[in-house]
């Protein structure tokens, strides 16, 4: 596994990622603006997979690359957690316990408890980020609270995510016969490229800021 120690490895990462993916973004729509009649209408349902794949790819790369960070931190430099980090610290505790205890009987709790307590975990889980291979607004507000990202700068574009973007790659992935025109491409190209630039610019503020870190 690629060790993101300092700020600058992990922004270098994400940065690296961010720019194929807006290079294969912008290449392709060359291709569906230079097509036309049935080439452009197949180009144009590929185009809303792919746009679909960048969207997701790179929130799931970008997350798990600050948690790695974040561990690289804790691991040699015993960084101090806020206090966010802190209680996800402790529910890999609590993970590994199986099937909640501690929910089920004050005793299992208290089990858990004293297990954390004798032998804390210093590193975060490594497997919190899951994008469920549909990475709609829900997920989404699901990973960015695990990353301590306010979902606000999200919540215009819902109707977007789940409509104008899962909305057309679900049909078209599962293999029905969904007609976009260029226009509609031409929005969910824009779109997208605005979505991946805000994650991109509130992850790297975290990284940047330490944001992680008790003040």
């Amino acid at each position: 596994m690629t060790k993101y120690v300092t700020a600058e490895q992990c922004l270098d990462a994400i940065q690296s990622d961010s720019a194929w993916r807006k290079k294969e973004i912008s290449s392709f729509k060359q291709r569906v603006a230079g097509s036309d009649g049935e080439a452009r209408a197949i180009m144009m349902r590929a185009g809303i997979l792919i746009l679909y794949a960048h969207w997701e790819g790179f929130v799931k790369f970008s997350s798990e690359t600050y948690i790695t960070h974040i561990n690289e931190r804790i691991a040699r430099f015993n960084a101090p957690l806020n206090e966010h980090y802190q209680t996800l610290r402790m529910w890999r505790c609590i993970q590994r316990k199986g099937d909640y205890p501690h929910s089920k009987t004050p005793v299992g709790f208290l089990d858990v408890m004293q297990a954390w307590k004798s032998r804390p975990d210093k590193k975060l889980s490594d497997d919190m980020i899951d994008a469920e291979s549909n990475l709609n607004s829900i997920v989404l507000r699901k990973i960015l609270r695990i990353i301590d990202i306010p979902f606000g700068d999200f919540e215009s574009k819902q109707n977007l995510i789940d409509e104008k973007l899962l909305g057309r790659r679900n049909p078209i992935a599962h293999g029905e016969k969904m007609v976009i025109n260029f226009d509609e491409y031409n929005e969910a190209d824009r779109e997208v490229r605005m979505l991946l630039e805000t994650f991109q610019q509130k992850i790297e503020g975290c990284i940047q800021n330490s944001s992680f870190v008790e003040k």
